[in-house]
């Protein structure tokens, strides 16, 4: 079954320890030598609405959140069993935003707090005149707005496919909209 899913033109990715790219694959060698191990996840190329298509196909698999039953059972975690999780508690959890509305709020969910954080220091107190390099210069002071996670914050960027100052320089032109706005 992994095999298969490996090579699978609509599977983006499997995880299970039998493959030599999974982090615990030497213990799965040390301790299932026969191999074993049933339980495993993988990614649907096309995100949830490809995922539910597919479980929504499925014949012999039951869509159900159990473990420790001898059931085939199939289920979307993120939007079930860990429906409740914030963005950076999914990533850690390896579940990753599918749509690029996702990974915006994500990267910039942290980064708004910084940028506002650097505008109160300004004489404006107002991002209407602030800067990439004025925030980047905020942003490698790690006890400035130590509340931001800068890791949350570059694993956004990351997912986007953006350079840090990219991201930083949009998130300044939204907040100046917004203040705009107000």
């Amino acid at each position: 079954m992994i095999d298969f899913l490996v090579n699978h033109p609509q599977v983006e990715h499997v995880n299970h320890p039998s493959l030599p790219e999974h982090p615990d694959h030497a213990l799965y060698e040390k301790y299932f030598p026969n191999g074993g191990a049933s339980i495993f996840t993988f990614e649907i190329k096309g995100g949830e609405k490809e995922a539910h298509k597919f479980i929504d196909n499925l014949k012999l698999f039951s869509l159900l959140a159990n473990v420790a039953d001898v059931k085939s059972l199939v289920i979307h975690p993120a939007t079930t069993t860990h429906s409740q999780l914030s963005p950076e508690e999914l990533l850690d959890q390896d579940i990753k935003p599918e749509h690029e509305m996702e990974k915006v709020l994500y990267a910039v969910d942290e980064l708004t707090g910084l940028i506002g954080a650097v505008a109160l220091m300004r004489p404006s107190k107002s991002v209407s005149d602030l800067e990439v390099k004025s925030v980047k210069k905020k942003y490698k002071n790690a006890n400035f707005a130590a509340g931001c996670s800068r890791p949350v914050i570059e694993r956004g960027a990351e997912m986007l496919g953006w350079e840090l100052d990219e991201l930083i320089g949009r998130t300044i032109l939204a907040m100046r909209a917004t203040d705009a706005v107000d």
